[in-house]
């Protein structure tokens, strides 16, 4: 928060933001969301004609369907491939497709998890860099990088190994986000509502760090941990994104099952590409 009643607005081209988090504590079906989305500072008490009388104060204004244009960096728990996405919008439908990066779902199934290259069991550092195309807050948005720290490593994020896809990829671009649509048959709806540049455009005008912990009673989770379609054959890529049965995640399951859930997200910076980690 910026004060009592308005919203910190981050303004990332060209910046980074870096946090720690432990999610060893998230069962399959349980899922970690930390993110930029655009939304007013006052938590759209000024748009609403007189009846949100409760504003940034009571966490107005967020659209949990992603209707706002958003920005993950952490998507997932303790055995899911994580996951950075640049969310957009349908014509009129909320919660469509973005462009993501699962470790787990791009071919690297060893990267991400308890005992594996990001150690999940451990808590471990995020870096989010958001890379412009003359490297100021004025350009525009070229490329989401990620990069991790764990127990003082760097860690670069895992490369890119799905047949179609080029294999330098490690991070989202607009090249990236059109490769993986086509080798997965996925929907172009991110790119045909302007894609990256969009996101660029939104980042520019300003978010507000939005953090979460939640289950799901449309899928499961199962689009970001287990295989999706549930019925679909784990072979055809794209459809595992992690190692969750098909039968987790259940909501009622979860929540009778692991009451206790967390997630701790600590040590959060924001500045210049290099400043915070």
């Amino acid at each position: 928060m910026a004060d009592d009643n308005t919203y910190a607005i981050f303004k990332p081209l060209a910046q980074e933001i870096t946090f720690d988090v432990d999610m060893s504590n998230l069962p399959c079906g349980i899922a970690a969301d930390i993110h930029f989305a655009e939304m007013a500072a006052d938590g759209g008490m000024a748009e609403s004609s007189g009846w949100n009388t409760a504003g940034a104060k009571y966490g107005t204004g967020y659209c949990g369907a992603r209707c706002p244009r958003d920005v993950k960096f952490v998507q997932g728990h303790d055995d899911c491939g994580a996951s950075a996405s640049s969310g957009s919008t349908y014509n009129g439908v909320c919660d469509p497709d973005g462009c993501d990066f699962n470790p787990y779902r791009m071919g690297n199934p060893s990267f991400y998890g308890s005992g594996k290259t990001i150690d999940t069991t451990e808590k471990f550092t995020v870096v989010a860099q958001f890379i412009t195309d003359n490297g100021t807050p004025t350009g525009s948005l070229l490329e989401i990088r990620r990069k991790y720290i764990q127990n003082g490593v760097p860690i670069t994020n895992s490369y890119v190994n799905v047949p179609g896809v080029n294999p330098s990829f490690n991070s989202i671009t607009s090249n990236y986000c059109d490769q993986q649509k086509a080798a997965f048959l996925d929907m172009f709806s991110f790119q045909d509502r302007g894609g990256l540049s969009s996101v660029g455009d939104a980042l520019k005008r300003g978010m507000v760090l939005v953090l979460s912990i939640y289950d799901d009673r449309d899928a499961n989770m199962l689009w970001l941990d287990g295989q999706y379609p549930p019925g679909a054959d784990p072979s055809i890529p794209g459809v595992a994104r992690g190692t969750c049965a098909t039968t987790s995640g259940v909501p009622a399951d979860v929540e009778a099952m692991f009451p206790t859930s967390s997630v701790t997200i600590s040590n959060i910076k924001f500045g210049p590409i290099g400043s915070t980690a």
